[in-house]
């Protein structure tokens, strides 16, 4: 799971058992509202950036923009105005104290909000959107981090072979068939080895723990 998703989560959920005008009425990308029930809140985490700490493994501070909406419906333009304001006082508020929240990242860095104000109809309709940028630190280790297709596969091991062809003796005009070490063979004529012959061999065969060779 990514971890601006886990952040995405933990903000719903505690908005959701808040006592904040929207009651229950919070929703995530999964679970968006149908029809119109306010006042509500949706909340989304889409977007991260990473800023390299240049160590290795890599390492970052990272910032996750948590996006909350307060969206209300009222009679008037004021109403909805005040009533908007009043449940993002509610939402930051209740994220801002949230101890399982703020224990996942080192700081709310910044808190940027934005109304709009629908006066189309005889309904109006006032949005808020409230950009929190959680910091936190992530480092990713390539011996426990690393995708289970790309982590080696342990393969039993069944025989081991020492070979040796050693620089002295070596024979300075012999040719050998199905060296052991084909590429590290010197043609003939020859000053020193390896010349494609075994001057030492070793076959071991591992014994199985439970009594099978």
């Amino acid at each position: 799971m990514l971890y601006r998703s886990l952040l995405r989560d933990i903000a719903a959920d505690v908005l959701r058992r808040a006592q904040t005008l929207a009651a229950g009425r919070v929703y995530t990308p999964r679970d968006w509202p149908t029809t119109q029930c306010y006042p509500c809140i949706l909340v989304d985490c889409l977007n991260d950036r990473k800023e390299s700490l240049g160590q290795e493994p890599p390492a970052f501070t990272a910032t996750a923009t948590l996006d909350v909406t307060a969206r209300v419906q009222e009679t008037s333009v004021a109403a909805a105005r005040d009533t908007c304001e009043a449940l993002c006082d509610q939402i930051e508020c209740t994220l801002l104290t949230c101890r399982d929240l703020l224990s996942r990242i080192q700081r709310v860095s910044t808190i940027e909000s934005t109304m709009e104000l629908n006066a189309t109809g005889r309904v109006h309709i006032a949005d808020m959107r409230m950009a929190f940028e959680l910091e936190y630190f992530i480092a990713f280790d390539p011996f426990t981090d690393t995708p289970p297709a790309l982590q080696p596969v342990a393969v039993p091991l069944q025989s081991l072979g020492i070979h040796a062809d050693t620089v002295r003796p070596a024979d300075r005009s012999g040719t050998y068939a199905n060296p052991p070490f084909p590429d590290a063979v010197i043609p003939a004529p020859r000053t020193r080895g390896p010349d494609g012959r075994d001057e030492g061999t070793l076959d071991i065969t591992p014994q199985d723990p439970h009594g099978a060779q």
